[in-house]
């Protein structure tokens, strides 16, 4: 009789190890994997399809092929065709950056607690490049105009979107050492972190706006490329600096308040 009691609690305490190991197993899997692997293996195959139909173009291509536009959407940079191959994996490469980053992330398990936010921008992310990889196809074939085409709003336009997009999706983000606003005050302190990502949301979306008007004026009124790119190099950093600095300014009124 003592033998089997011996024998059932060896059991028992067996089993529970095991399911503690296996719901360890799956907590991590989970913490890692936020995109969900139905999700992951449905992008995998929309980009290497996307891959599949650039290179049955590929041979009717011009040796030398449109890779540039200015901003009032006209042609104004050509490169061998071979580029192309380069720019055409470029989404999966993203993609597959995408599915590393929450196992890199020393606050990789941030990431379930977000998990939809995130799925939401990496799907929206990796459409829009399989989009993007398309214009040079388009314009070598005839489909966009070479000259005032509409590349350079449809870019303002898409980019504006994302910026409002990431500015409505920062708020919510996660302590982590990849995406948001990641200053030292905001990395030590959660609730700096939150501040200064709700602020940092507002400065991408008023971006993002930005981006939309820049992309429709130019569409509209010549301007001068290096002009354009001034101006939206400024509202970017002007973007990047106000949540930075608005960081450091709470580290510094929290330490002094923690002092008195």
């Amino acid at each position: 009789m003592r033998g089997n009691n011996l024998n059932d609690f060896k059991k028992a305490f067996d089993n529970n190890i095991n399911n503690a190991e296996d719901k360890n197993k799956t907590d991590s899997g989970e913490k890692i994997a936020p995109i969900g692997r139905n999700l992951c293996i449905a992008l995998v195959a929309l980009c290497v399809v996307n891959i599949i139909a650039h290179l049955a173009c590929y041979s009717r291509l011009p040796e030398n092929v449109p890779i540039h536009w200015g901003a009032d959407g006209s042609v104004n940079g050509y490169g061998p065709r071979a580029v192309t191959l380069i720019l055409d994996v470029l989404p999966l490469l993203c993609l597959g950056l995408f599915l590393v980053i929450p196992k890199m992330d020393p606050k990789g398990e941030n990431y379930m607690k977000a998990s939809g936010l995130y799925r939401g921008f990496v799907i929206a992310f990796t459409l829009i490049m399989c989009g993007v990889t398309w214009f040079t196809e388009a314009t070598a074939f005839g489909v966009i105009p070479a000259t005032g085409g509409p590349v350079g709003l449809i870019i303002s336009v898409v980019l504006g979107a994302l910026f409002v997009g990431l500015g409505n999706y920062l708020p919510r983000m996660r302590q982590n050492y990849t995406f948001g606003i990641r200053t030292p005050w905001a990395l030590a302190d959660e609730n700096n972190w939150k501040r200064t990502q709700r602020v940092g949301g507002i400065s991408f979306m008023v971006l993002g706006v930005l981006l939309v008007v820049a992309g429709v004026v130019s569409s509209v009124v010549p301007v001068d490329d290096m002009l354009m790119a001034a101006i939206i190099v400024t509202i970017a950093v002007g973007a990047a600096l106000v949540p930075y600095v608005y960081s450091y300014l709470l580290f510094r009124r929290n330490r002094g308040s923690r002092q008195n």
